[in-house]
């Protein structure tokens, strides 16, 4: 038996799409703020996009942010899970998520999708899986919502189904 998997590869943005993305995305940010958001992730699509998401999102100072990061990445708990990494993008990119777990720790229904989220498959959950864990479409749209704009999910509507997706790095995150 063979199972086919879809597997897009995304290269690193070149500085002036960093740049271009986290400017058009947080339009107000200095340009030492912009080029300091851009390194901190390493110009990597999922951490910039996911960090941009969680300073526009709670309209965040890029300052306060790049601090907190740079805390969590420091502390003795995170680095030690990545100390044989050639990269720190992925010591990068958790910091990020806890933040943003943090921040969504307030929306219990919104953390038991993502911890459901993160031990199925990536691809195409459809969203009528957790329809028992609302009292309503409104209610179940609005915790999707939250999950879209912290840039933890993508949705797609394919056919009459409504499917989230997961990157595999948030599942891993969320996990732990």
């Amino acid at each position: 038996f063979t199972i086919k998997v879809n597997v897009i590869r995304i290269d690193p943005f070149n500085d002036e799409e960093a740049l271009n993305y986290i400017n058009m995305m947080i339009p107000n940010a200095t340009q030492d703020n912009i080029r300091e958001l851009a390194d901190l992730f390493g110009n990597i699509p999922l951490a910039v996009s996911q960090g941009v998401a969680y300073i526009t999102f709670n309209g965040a100072n890029i300052e306060e942010y790049v601090d907190e990061h740079n805390r969590l990445t420091s502390s003795p708990q995170l680095t030690s899970l990545y100390e044989n990494e050639a990269s720190d993008h992925r010591l990068g990119f958790h910091a990020t998520m806890l933040m943003t777990l943090g921040k969504l720790s307030n929306e219990a229904k919104a953390m038991e999708m993502i911890n459901l989220c993160s031990f199925l498959s990536a691809d195409g959950i459809a969203t009528s899986l957790f329809d028992g864990m609302f009292s309503s479409k409104l209610e179940k749209s609005k915790m999707v919502a939250l999950l879209r704009g912290y840039s933890l999910v993508s949705v797609r509507l394919e056919g009459d189904n409504e499917l989230i997706y997961v990157h595999r790095m948030v599942q891993q995150v969320a996990r732990m």
